[in-house]
């Protein structure tokens, strides 16, 4: 993108807005724009910033020796609309070596979080966590009809 002629580098996400269906589905709907103006400065996870991206959601990663935890601080609206807000619990877990190990849960409007455990592995350069796990799935009555694979993507943001 240009910017008043600057060129710019932006990260783009969708959002995909269903009710019921895990954190991690994808999709080619509507654009969110992670930077705005100026070009973008390359940075590495380990600059200070806890600031993370999750299928376009911004999260927060909050570490105490081996335990980690994300939380939804701008959770995208699809999400929202299923119960997630500023502070919502995402993964809670810990970190052993280059893998995260705990338990993320998955959201539907009008039921309580529902848990499942996830296992994943930290990039070499520090700059993505991915996890995946058997997400349950819900009914209307909130109660678990079966499971899906969930795929947690999260992407460190300078």
């Amino acid at each position: 993108f240009t910017d008043r002629g600057q060129a710019i580098e932006v990260d783009a996400l969708c959002d995909y807005a269903a009710d019921g269906l895990p954190a991690a589905y994808t999709c080619d709907k509507q654009v969110v724009v992670l930077s705005e103006g100026g070009a973008a400065k390359p940075a590495t996870a380990s600059s200070g910033s806890k600031t993370w991206m999750h299928n376009g959601s911004v999260m927060r990663l909050d570490t105490s020796g081996e335990a980690r935890k994300f939380f939804y601080e701008k959770p995208r609206s699809g999400i929202a609309k299923n119960g997630a807000s500023q502070g919502t619990l995402l993964f809670e877990g810990t970190r052993e070596a280059s893998r995260y190990f705990g338990t993320a849960y998955i959201f539907k409007a009008g039921c309580e979080p529902a848990p499942y455990e996830v296992s994943g592995d930290v990039a070499s350069d520090e700059r993505s966590v991915v996890m995946t796990g058997d997400a349950p799935r819900l009914d209307a009555a909130c109660k678990v009809v079966g499971t899906k694979v969930d795929r947690l993507i999260f992407t460190y943001l300078p």
